[in-house]
């Protein structure tokens, strides 16, 4: 049943691709800070500020999980080297892979796994309610902020299996995914498209438009793809941001919030919802496809003997506007849920 999931690690070992990072910083930013928004004044407030340390809030450690994997922010803590040696597997938290066209997230079906998103969640809010688990309630509260932010970047629960002619497969079992006849894609980390269109929504200063997950070029050359992952990691929520004219993570989550009234809550155990949020993620990836033409695809092989694809896509005029206001109502329903689940985990008296 792991086949896929293995195969899908494997050909990332083999590509040394960075590990995919949802909504980049911009993004899991807009979500803790809007969380925060939210839950002022309440006893979930009390709660989140007597596991955070000192100076930091919902929105500064939004992006724990993922400097905890690399140097996104620079060298790493004694405690995210602690929490990395605890658990080697910690990447394998951030994502599952389901297929686009499946309707519902069902434990044991075709591209989850034992520590998939889902599940890490799960076992964050156990610990939270105070039930054994394998994280601290502080580090479950560092994962649980930034997975709900994950969870709702559409390509990080579902993306495209594909053939190697190009055409979209739905796999029925793991065994169908045998880089063979049908192959992943990643979470569309293997669709590329036109750095150009970065450049053109977001102008040409680096500083701007480069997403945290896709490292720069070397000196002299000049990108000319870049994965479609990443494009809507950062590009889409960089584009939201501009469109808004926001001039932070934080100024973005407060125009999330105007209008808004008191968070609804969850009315369900928090394990339902996370596969509900699931469920409505796998809606908003077949929604994400829409407007993708795939052009060719690219037969290569790993160093380890692995065969992979790279399909080259374009995206129709209109996307850019539409994926970013896609952007704005997944990051909106992250911290409108993200504050649901840590007012249900810790009511008002």
């Amino acid at each position: 049943m792991l086949r896929s999931w293995m195969l899908a690690a494997a050909v990332a070992a083999a590509l040394a691709a960075p590990a995919a990072q949802a909504w980049g910083p911009d993004g899991h930013r807009i979500t803790g800070a809007l969380a925060a928004k939210l839950i002022k004044g309440t006893r979930a407030e009390r709660e989140v500020a007597a596991l955070l340390k000192p100076g930091e809030t919902l929105e500064s450690i939004a992006n724990w999980a993922d400097c905890a994997r690399g140097t996104l922010c620079g060298p790493q803590s004694e405690e995210m080297q602690a929490f990395v040696a605890a658990f080697p597997r910690h990447t394998s938290f951030h994502f599952s892979s389901l297929p686009f066209q499946h309707t519902h997230y069902a434990d044991g079906g075709v591209g989850t796994h034992p520590d998939d998103i889902v599940q890490t969640l799960k076992r964050c809010v156990a610990v939270l309610q105070g039930q054994d688990g394998p994280f601290s309630k502080r580090q479950a509260l560092l994962l649980l902020v930034h997975l709900v932010g994950d969870l709702h970047q559409p390509f990080h629960v579902a993306a495209p299996y594909m053939s190697p002619d190009g055409q979209y497969v739905d796999p029925q079992r793991e065994a169908d995914i045998d880089s063979i006849k049908v192959f992943p894609t990643l979470g569309t980390n293997n669709f590329q498209i036109e750095e150009k269109l970065v450049t053109s929504l977001l102008g040409d200063n680096r500083a701007i438009n480069e997403d945290a997950d896709t490292p720069p070029p070397p000196p002299g050359r000049e990108r000319l793809h870049r994965p479609f992952h990443s494009f809507w990691d950062g590009t889409v929520v960089k584009y939201a941001m501009k469109r808004s004219s926001s001039r932070s993570p934080d100024d973005y989550a407060q125009q999330l919030l105007a209008g808004q009234g008191a968070v609804a809550p969850l009315g369900m155990a928090p394990a339902a919802a996370i596969v509900n949020w699931a469920d409505a993620s796998i809606v908003a990836a077949r929604q994400a496809l829409q407007g993708v033409q795939i052009l060719r695809g690219e037969r290569r092989t790993s160093r380890k003997g692995e065969v992979y694809y790279n399909w080259y896509v374009e995206v129709a005029a209109d996307y850019p506007v539409t994926a970013s206001t896609m952007a704005k109502t997944q990051l909106n329903a992250a911290g409108q849920h993200l504050a649901a689940l840590l007012q249900g985990l810790w009511p008002n008296a």
